[in-house]
Parts: C-alpha cells; structure tokens; sequence
C-alpha cells in the first residue's frame, strides 16, 4: 500500500516509521526532504532504537507524494491544512 505523510514533524515521522515497519511503499511530503535519510529510527529515552523502517522517499513534489496514494495523513499544523488539502486535491483518486 502506498502511504503518504504530509508534514514531516515528530508525529509524521512517527507514522512514517510504523508504516515503513510494516513495509509499506511510505512517502513523506515535506518541504525539507534533504532532512530525511531512506531508513528512520524511533529510539527511547536511553537512545535504544525501538522501531525502525525505510521509507520510499521524502519528497517536495505534490505528484510524487500524492498520485496513487491509498492512504494520506495529514500532520501539518492547522492553518496549513488548506493548502494541503489544495496540493493534493488534483491527485487522489476518483471511486
């Protein structure tokens, strides 16, 4: 399934990972991709890694993030979430 996450703050990066685990094919759409390496960690207070997953790509581009997306979360603050609605409006799927 491919999984896009918009928004690539603590708890997009936290949804990105359990849903990598799972390996499904995760997008991050953010505008910051270079900050994303392929494989996140989520570690514990001790700095142990408690999960871990690859993702498919961190991306600025609305098509790569949003055409054929089955599934998107949206964890970009509220006043933003207009214009995320806006970017992938032109890409989801019509059934």
């Amino acid at each position: 399934m491919k999984v896009t996450i918009v928004g690539g703050g603590n708890i997009g990066t936290q949804f990105a990972v359990h849903f990598a685990e799972k390996d499904h094919d995760v997008y991050i759409r953010t505008s910051k991709p270079s900050c994303f390496s392929s494989v996140l960690s989520i570690v514990n207070h001790n700095g142990d890694v408690i999960h871990q997953g690859k993702i498919k790509k961190a991306t600025s581009s609305d098509k790569e993030a949003f055409e054929n997306a089955d599934l998107i979360f949206v964890t970009v603050p509220s006043f933003l979430m207009k214009k995320a609605a806006d970017q992938m409006l032109p890409y989801l799927k019509k059934e």
